[in-house]
Formats: C-alpha cells, structure tokens, sequence
C-alpha cells in the first residue's frame, strides 16, 4: 500500500462495510413490510460518508500518477501544483484548495452552501421536492477519453425542467460503466427539483415526458424521480450527498443470463445494471475521470433552472467569499493544462 492510500482505503471499507449493512437491513425491511425511514443519515453520517467515497476516488488518481513520477518522467514543480489543484493536496499531504471541480476541498464547501439554501426551500410546507437522476445514451463516452463538452447535457437538462414546469439543480458525475463495447464512462446528472406553482406537471406525468426525451439502456428508463418528503428533512441530506460525491465505483451493464465478464451492447434484450467487482475500475480511470471534470469549475457542473439559480448563487458567492478568507489568488490551471498533464501521466 503506497503512502496515499491508507486512509482512502479505511474510508472506503467502513463504506463496503456500511453498504452491506444497508443492504441487510432492506432485506429486513422488505420481509417486515416496514418502511426505510431510519436508513437515511444525519448530516454529519451523509458528510463522513462523502467525504470517504471521494478519499477513495482522490487516491485511485494519486496512485496512477504515482507510476510516472519518478526519473526521466518525474512531474515538474508546476505540474504537480496542477495536482494539488486538482486532487486538493501534494505528495506531502498538505491541503490545498481550489474551485476545480475535482478539488474535495472547494468542492465540499461549494455544495454544503447549496444544501443550506435547498434545506431552506425542502422545509417550504407549500413545496414538494424531488431527487432526479437523468441518464442518457447519448452521454456515454469511449475508453481513452480525457474530454467532456457539456453543452449539451447543460442544454438539454434546463430545457427538460423548463418544459415540465419545475425549478431545479442538475448536477454532473462521470461514472466508470464496465462491459459495453465502445463504451467506458458514462455522463449523468443527478438532481433536485421542485414544481412552478400549479403550472409544473404532477412527478408521474412529469417523469412520463422525461422518459421520453432520455433514453436508457434497452427498456430501462432514462429517468428516474422520488419524493423527499418533507417530513424527512434527511431524505434532502442523505441523497444530495449522495449526489455530490466522486465516483467511488464502477457500474457494469451485462447480460442476465450467460457470461457475466463478456462484452455485451447497449441493445442486449436482457441486460442489467449492478455494480462492477472493485478491480475493474482502474486507477487511470479515475484519472480520465479527473481530466474531464477538473476542466471545469465545480460551479460549472451544476445546471440550474429557475428558482434553481437562487441556489446556485448563494453557494457561489459563499466559494468565493472563502476565497478571499484564505487569500487565494492564483488563477486555476487551464482545461488546456490539465488534460496535458494527465496525458503525460498516462503516456500518451
């Protein structure tokens, strides 16, 4: 185990260790006919849990740049301060803070800002408040990919809100899919929304009209969309942490029947979604991972829609107000800067 590492690798059992008890215990549920209040966290369990996925996710890039920093391919002193800005410390394990949208410092304090603002609007009595998870097939992209325009996913999430009549915040995450050919990460959104007075459509209708704009895998639904009830104020917590974290896993999309680890197609009649085994997400896929989001600023990644904006704002105001506390000037690395770096790392 290498010098970066340790700590990731604790966070990320204690998660293992968490997700087998959560499973567990719904089993329970399920066999009791109760309900799955008490399996949704604190804020301070959602925060640790965060905090411990992207550990995880900071770690897997450190080890792939540790292949490459040594000799005749060492990284330079502004190439690593590139990796600092990128993964929020240096090899020395000083924290270092950013607006990147892969730094887990500014990151952090960039979307707690926004959960402030979304709690204020959950607690509404007149407002009812879903999560959102939006997947499209258009979205995915090849292995060997360091770019990601969002442009299009920007365009296409607002005026989907727009056209059902719902306020919003749509969030970017770039997961690791295993088992597809031509395909190796997969772009989604995952959201939080709320309707426009009486002019936004019931979730049943509005979730119907997204379905038809979002393709899925074969017959899976490109949308999904549950109620945050507001008598649960840790439903909002627990899944907009959820959220908001790093890609800590891959997924893999493989027949039902048949050979697990083959290739398969988006068209496979009777293909499903699971988690991928721990080992076929690689090190350099969280680099890649890292290329295509650290080109953006965490404020650039969230797609906001009406009232959405309020929220938006006030946590982007409270990035930069932090900022000016820690008297940080120096201007982020350039998309350009960032994707040369990581193209050194990976050899290419």
């Amino acid at each position: 185990m290498t010098k970066h590492t340790k700590q990731g690798s604790d966070a990320f059992n204690s998660g293992i260790d968490y997700d087998f008890q959560l499973q567990k215990k719904t089993a329970e549920i399920r066999r009791s006919g109760g309900t799955q209040e008490h399996l949704l966290l604190n804020k301070p369990a959602a925060q640790s849990r965060r905090e411990g996925r992207m550990e995880n996710f900071i770690n897997k890039a450190f080890q792939a740049i540790d292949l490459c920093d040594f000799g005749d391919t060492a990284l330079t002193r502004s190439e690593h301060e590139i990796v600092g800005a990128m993964l929020g410390r240096n090899h020395k394990k000083t924290k270092l803070f950013s607006t990147l949208a892969t730094n887990p410092l500014g990151r952090t304090y960039f979307f707690d800002a926004m959960l402030d603002e979304l709690a204020r609007v959950h607690s509404d009595p007149d407002v009812a408040m879903y999560f959102v998870t939006i997947v499209d097939k258009d979205w995915l992209r090849p292995e060997g990919c360091l770019t990601f325009d969002t442009n299009s996913m920007m365009r296409r999430g607002k005026r989907a809100l727009m056209d059902i009549g719902y306020h919003g915040i749509l969030i970017l995450e770039i997961q690791v899919l295993i088992g597809v050919k031509g395909v190796r990460f997969m772009p989604h959104l995952h959201g939080v929304i709320w309707r426009r007075g009486k002019d936004g459509m019931g979730p049943q209708k509005a979730a119907q009209h997204l379905n038809k704009r979002f393709s899925g895998f074969r017959k899976a639904t490109g949308v999904t969309i549950s109620l945050m009830p507001q008598r649960l104020p840790k439903s909002l917590i627990t899944r907009f942490h959820y959220a908001t974290k790093l890609p800590f896993e891959a997924n893999s999309y493989c027949p039902v029947k048949g050979d697990p680890n083959a290739l398969t197609t988006l068209e496979e009649p009777k293909g499903k979604m699971k988690k991928a085994a721990p080992q076929n997400y690689a090190n350099t896929d969280a680099l890649r991972i890292c290329a295509m989001l650290a080109q953006y600023q965490v404020d650039e990644t969230v797609f906001a829609v009406g009232d959405g904006t309020k929220a938006r704002k006030f946590a982007s105001k409270a990035l930069s107000a932090k900022l000016q506390r820690l008297k940080i000037t120096n201007a982020n690395p350039s998309p350009k800067a960032v994707v040369k770096l990581i193209g050194k790392v990976l050899g290419e």
